[in-house]
């Protein structure tokens, strides 16, 4: 399965105070049961987002548990969406990746971004801890075992 993993659920990922649910996403991030997309703008706010994430980026990356869209293509991707004018959130960018890239599933408790893949891409799933969905549920799990990238 191709995921994306937005900025703003880093925290309740990764640091001492993480949800079950968000270190589950990333552990099977780890274990290469998920491929991470990493493209464009969010490969930069990533980096961004401390050093105990990039440190886990990196090991991800070295296990070749990513793949990465060239910016480039990002960039013009993420113009034509902007250009039809169907955002509620700010972050085209993120929607553009999941387009190129096939990924069917995004971690984010952006509520807009969620309304934006649900709208814009489809079978678009998304993951998220806000409050309430902090436990690694049976939804959570069927989520993350649903399906697999299908890039040619």
């Amino acid at each position: 399965m191709c995921v994306i993993i937005d900025a703003d659920v880093v925290s309740s990922s990764i640091r001492q105070n993480a949800t079950e649910a968000g270190r589950k996403f990333l552990e099977y991030v780890s274990q290469g049961k998920l491929l991470l997309v990493l493209g464009g703008h969010l490969s930069v706010e990533l980096a961004k987002c401390g050093a105990e994430f990039r440190k886990w980026l990196a090991l991800v990356k070295y296990h070749k548990n990513v793949l990465t869209i060239g910016d480039d293509r990002v960039d013009e991707a993420k113009g034509s969406l902007v250009k039809s004018g169907v955002f509620e959130s700010d972050d085209p960018h993120i929607v553009a990746l999941a387009q190129l890239s096939e990924a069917d599933l995004i971690y984010t408790n952006d509520r807009k971004l969620q309304n934006d893949c649900k709208r814009i891409l489809e079978g678009m799933s998304v993951y998220s801890t806000n409050v309430g969905r902090i436990k690694f549920s049976r939804r959570k799990r069927e989520q993350l075992d649903a399906s697999f990238c299908t890039l040619s």
